[in-house]
């Protein structure tokens, strides 16, 4: 019976052509599939912008609450600008000459608009339902527009 010698005893060296061409297939068909799977990073930044979003949100809030009730705006809408500019002198509350909230109004990357409204004592949740509390609702958003806006509320 005769017997087969391997490539390697006859001196050749490489790759055929079969395994060359099943190399560039199976490189064909997984390039594709990796672009597909990591196509949907590009809004990647997402959560890292409502995480930064929260914490300057919670800021702005906390910031709120260090004031008097009185110094809290009346029922309405408010720009940053606007609710940090309230007028020093609204409900006759004594403060010094100038006086602004202490909202902080120099993030041009996250926009913040209030939301104030009277409520209820046993009614917080239903804008314009009393006199006995102020419901202020933060809106932050993204001013790229890299996130959906979202909003805290807190009580005074």
């Amino acid at each position: 019976m005769p017997t087969r010698r391997s490539r390697a005893g006859r001196g050749e060296a490489g790759f055929s052509l079969i395994e060359i061409i099943m190399a560039i297939v199976l490189i064909g068909i997984a390039v594709p599939a990796f672009t597909i799977y990591f196509s949907g990073l590009d809004n990647s930044k997402e959560p890292e912008y409502l995480a930064e979003g929260v914490f300057f949100g919670i800021d702005q809030m906390e910031r709120i609450g260090d004031e008097p009730f009185l110094r809290i705006p009346t029922a309405g809408n408010y720009t940053c600008e606007q609710f940090r500019d309230w007028p020093a002198d609204v409900n006759n509350v004594p403060v010094p000459n100038n006086f602004v909230l202490n909202v902080n109004c120099t993030n041009t990357q996250y926009d913040f608009n209030w939301t104030v409204s009277l409520v209820g004592a046993a009614t917080p949740n239903n804008p314009g339902s009393g006199t006995f509390g102020k419901r202020v609702v933060l809106t932050v958003s993204r001013s790229d527009g890299g996130m959906p806006p979202f909003e805290l509320v807190t009580l005074f």
